[in-house]
């Protein structure tokens, strides 16, 4: 197309912008497939591309909007094919690589035809520098600046709603930089050359930073949410734990008196009522003594509390632990890690059928420069999974499923690490603390 003696983006170029720009965010987020199929279907996402617009330069400009459209499209197949995202999530992207792609082959073109040597010069040596500079550099920079928001874990999210706004801002943004190549005669189009190409760079690039702009606020919002829901977790489990010291003290005073009272029932005279007494007393105290002393008062209180909540579902608590290692981590970051470990364990256990089965191993101990907590325990073998992060299974998610991140969130507070395994129906938890961050 010519405008004012100016030549338009070849139409090859703009099929390779498209393409770079779908390459950023298949290499931002999780893929769908392994590295040498999506090689391969990235190959395929080039012809296509390149092949339309080699036929929508056969079209009349009347048909330049519909070849448009089919050129969004295949963008839109060839991103729902590598990367692994619901739908919404796909149309997204294809918003956001669509106005990313039309930043980047505006901006080379304004380059090139500024910087030729004479007005009407057509070099290509220029041009295909200019194209491996911009290309290059925009790329880069797209990717290091999506990959602050886009996570390659999916921990990001994207609803209907979200898409929506993206693809209407990616289609103004197309249209206003578009709008002087289809026709003059509206208030909005540019009347000279470097006027018009000035003007799609500059909707371009705005249109890109408003969609930018949209996902720092959408992951503004989630991350305040998280933070709220967490922060609410933490809070109501430091209660629970106060509460559970409260009636751990309880019981250590009634297994106190009851000592006495056994004293008192051991001087009756009469053989029979004594050892009556004495029996029903020993069975009411029964277990009453059988708690763990692992040097922390925070962890021996977290420990009774939910030995006793695993008994009341029929499962045995087996624990050894040193917890003289935890000695200088926070009582609410042990209260986020060792409570959120263990009712994800006990919920877990409840599922396993075979009540001989129902057995969570907890141990806390040095190993080598570290301090590993480990909580074990069968599961029934199914689990929830969400872009790769392991999810709540029940009905009603809000509120839950945020076990896992706050243990997270407080072993990397110390410099640690938590990691998950299952196999053969027995799931593993590990946090692992530098020795250095926790041990005084």
């Amino acid at each position: 197309m010519i405008l004012g003696q100016l030549p338009d983006i070849p139409f090859p170029y703009s099929g390779l912008a498209e393409w770079v720009a779908c390459l950023v965010y298949i290499l931002v987020l999780p893929r769908r497939h392994s590295i040498i199929r999506s090689v391969a279907l990235l190959a395929l996402g080039l012809l296509a591309l390149q092949g339309m617009h080699w036929v929508r330069g056969l079209l009349p400009i009347m048909l330049w909007v519909p070849g448009m459209l089919v050129v969004f499209a295949i963008m839109h197949l060839l991103l729902s094919a590598c990367i692994k995202l619901p739908q919404p999530g796909v149309l997204y992207i294809t918003a956001r690589a669509v106005t990313t792609a039309e930043f980047i082959a505006a901006l080379h073109w304004q380059l090139y035809v500024f910087f030729r040597p004479e007005p009407f010069a057509d070099s290509s040596g220029l041009k295909v520098s200019v194209l491996l500079m911009t290309f290059a550099v925009l790329a880069i920079v797209g990717y290091f600046a999506e990959r602050r928001h886009l996570f390659a874990d999916g921990s990001w999210e994207s609803d209907w709603g979200a898409a929506v706004i993206a693809l209407g801002v990616a289609t103004v943004t197309f249209a206003m930089s578009n709008i002087s190549f289809v026709t003059l005669t509206t208030p909005f189009s540019g009347r000279s050359g470097l006027e018009v190409f000035y003007i799609r760079t500059l909707v371009d690039l705005l249109g890109w930073v408003a969609l930018y702009a949209q996902q720092e606020k959408h992951r503004e919002l989630q991350l305040r949410t998280e933070n709220a829901t967490m922060t609410g977790l933490l809070r109501s489990q430091h209660e629970q734990y106060l509460l559970a010291q409260r009636n751990n003290d309880e019981m250590n005073r009634k297994y106190h008196d009851m000592k006495h009272h056994l004293a008192v029932f051991r001087a009756e005279s009469d053989p029979a009522q004594k050892n009556e007494y004495l029996d029903s007393l020993e069975q009411a105290i029964k277990g009453y003594g059988d708690q763990t002393r692992t040097g922390n008062a925070v962890l021996d209180t977290i420990l009774a509390a939910k030995r006793l909540l695993a008994a009341e579902h029929g499962i045995e608590l087996n624990c050894v632990a040193d917890g003289s290692l935890l000695d200088t981590v926070a009582p609410i970051d042990i209260v986020a890690i060792v409570s959120n470990a263990l009712d994800n364990a006990i919920e877990g256990t409840r599922r396993v059928a075979d009540p001989e089965l129902r057995a969570i191993r907890v141990a806390v101990f040095a190993h080598g420069d570290f301090v590993m907590l480990r909580v074990e325990n069968p599961f029934d073998g199914v689990l929830h999974k969400t872009n790769g992060r392991i999810v709540t299974r029940k009905r009603n998610s809000t509120g839950h499923g945020f076990g896992l991140r706050s243990i997270e969130a407080a072993a990397e507070s110390y410099g640690g690490t938590m990691t998950v395994a299952f196999n053969d129906n027995w799931f593993s938890l590990r946090v692992l603390l530098p020795v250095a961050n926790v041990v005084v």
